[in-house]
Order: structure tokens, then sequence, then C-alpha cells
């Protein structure tokens, strides 16, 4: 009867130490510091600079990669201001202390990393993929509480809304962007994020995703820019 009572204390102990701890993996860059700051904007200075370039109609299939410390930058530094600007927001939720991403073969690990709740972080695990249609799917296949998997509904509800402390990311109701809602809807797998996975440039070219691969450390994109119509 100890014995029992002695394995599943600790088998308690080592769940809660798991459900509270951050993940392995966890380091976000200090936002602080110059160099952060400079990295956070290069990367949307960057991607606009790729997006809007001139591109020959004789190759317009083009390549980028987006590598995690930079992706890490970006959120350390410019989430924020984005997330109010896109969603109307008079301030970022109190609950969300930080946001980081980790990209490995396959998968793209999202963790939220929360204050003043129980747990330490909430992480959802997302598949993406650019279907043979051209739409742009991000499907969650798994949560995290901490470093403990626990089962997909405890964090995306079944009309994919979140639970839990991590709906405290959706810190406003109101005021919420189409394109922000359509991607919410998509982590259950039903839809896709976009369909087809377009953006029309001001000069009215297009630009279409057509791949995407996660791998470690990086994310591979392939886009081709169309001629304006």
């Amino acid at each position: 009867m100890l014995l029992t009572l002695a394995v599943l204390l600790t088998v308690a102990g080592l769940l809660w130490r798991a459900a509270t701890s951050l993940p392995a993996w966890w380091a976000p860059p200090d936002a602080s510091s110059d160099q952060v700051q400079r990295t956070g904007r290069a990367v949307e200075d960057g991607l606009s600079s790729l997006l809007t370039q001139p591109r020959s109609t004789d190759a317009p299939r083009w390549a980028m990669t987006l590598k995690q410390a930079d992706a890490q930058a970006w959120l350390a530094t410019r989430l924020q201001a984005w997330w109010m600007h896109r969603t109307d927001a008079d301030r970022w939720p109190k609950a969300v202390r930080a946001v980081q991403v980790h990209f490995r073969p396959g998968e793209v690990e999202l963790c939220v990393a929360l204050s003043g709740a129980a747990v330490e972080s909430v992480s959802l695990l997302l598949s993406p993929r650019v279907d043979e249609a051209g739409a742009l799917w991000l499907t969650a296949t798994g949560a995290r509480v901490g470093r403990l998997p626990v089962p997909l509904g405890a964090v995306l509800g079944s009309d994919s809304t979140l639970r839990g402390p991590l709906a405290g990311l959706l810190g406003v109701t109101s005021g919420r962007p189409p394109e922000l809602a359509s991607a919410l809807a998509g982590l259950g797998g039903s839809e896709p994020v976009a369909a087809p996975a377009r953006m029309l440039l001001p000069d009215g070219r297009r630009v279409t995703l057509e791949g995407v691969q996660a791998l470690e450390g990086r994310l591979d994109l392939t886009l081709r820019t169309g001629e304006a119509e």
C-alpha cells in the first residue's frame, strides 16, 4: 500500500513538474537588445522587399527561408504592436507573457508563456502544408501544457475556438479581422487558412504561396509572382 502510494505521488509530481515547466527549447531573445530590435524590424522589411521585388516572367518562382532565430526576434519585438493594430485592442493581454515558435521537421510548435496562471505555458503543434489546389493548411495536431502532452480538445474546441489559458491570446473578441478568424478556424483542420494562398501587391501583381516545409530551425517557402492583371 505504501509502495503504491509512493509511486502515485512520484508520478503525480513528475506530471506536475512537466506541466509547470517551459519547453526545453524555450530561449526567447532579449527584446530590449538593440540587435534583437534590429533583427525584428529586418524581418518585416526583408519580407516586404522580397514580396515586391521585380521578377522575371521567365523565372516567376522563387524561394525564401525564415530562420527560427529571426522569427523569435520578430515575435519578441514586433508581435505586440502588430496584434494591437490588427485587432484594434487597446492593450496586450495580461495573461500572455511571451510567444515563441519552434521549427522542426514537419511541424511548428507555437508556445505561449503565461503570467498569473497555474501553468507556465501552453503550446499548439501545427502542421503546415499547401495542397494540390493551392490552399494553405495549418492544422493543429497536438497540444502541450508546459512539457506535458494533453488532448488537443483541452486547448482547441470542436468549433475551432481556443480554450483554457491560451484563450487569453485573443484578448479581444470585437474588431477581429476576417483573416485572423479564418486562420483560427483553420487550426481545426476542417478548412484551409487561405484558399488560394495568395496576396495582391500594390502594383497589381499577385504572389502565390506554392509550398511550405518546416525543417529543423527553419521554414522554407516556395512562391510565385504573377504579372499584373
